[in-house]
């Protein structure tokens, strides 16, 4: 900002402007559900959130996958299941995740080699947005997946305008 305070007095104007990045729905997103045993308690919200996500956002520019475990695995599916694509993350697009990280109500610090971290670590390349939402409370989360997902208790409660007010999702920061 001083910088370019320092322009605008010499009357120099700037070639390029900072700016903060802004998370947008403009792009779509990319809907991975987690179909795990774990999570079979929650496949019709599984259902209802992507029947939501892309109502809000437009079928054509919402990616669903599905994954048992490991999100990086995750595949889309036509209707006679036969697979229709392998995931990856496409640069700048937003994820979200809906997912236990398979702890059944467990306390859980460290996921170890489940590929969590390196699926984490390939969106953070890749300039993803990940939200991740999670059924658990706080108290049940690992703690081993870094600054980039931001992770949500994912309850009936959980509003759009509580996630903004409450995890600012308006703005990431810059890296």
């Amino acid at each position: 900002f001083a910088e370019l305070l320092r322009g605008v007095v010499r009357r120099r104007i700037p070639s390029r402007l900072p700016r903060l990045p802004s998370t947008t729905s403009s792009r779509g997103c990319q809907l991975l559900l987690d179909y795990s045993e774990s999570m079979v308690p929650w496949w019709e919200d599984l259902r209802e959130l992507a029947r939501q996500v892309s109502g809000v956002l437009g079928a054509e520019r919402t990616s669903i996958f599905d994954f048992a475990s490991s999100p990086a695995r995750a595949r889309r599916w036509r209707a006679d299941r036969e697979a229709l694509e392998a995931w990856q993350a496409e640069p700048g697009r937003p994820i979200v995740v809906a997912t236990d990280f398979g702890i059944c109500g467990a306390p859980v610090r460290d996921l170890g080699g489940t590929g969590w971290r390196a699926f984490v670590d390939a969106c953070a390349a890749h300039d993803c947005p990940l939200l991740i939402l999670v059924p658990w409370s706080h108290a049940y989360w690992p703690r081993n997946l870094g600054l980039h997902p931001q992770l949500v208790h994912w309850h009936p409660a959980t509003s759009a305008a509580m996630l903004r007010r409450q995890r600012g999702l308006g703005h990431r920061t810059a890296r």
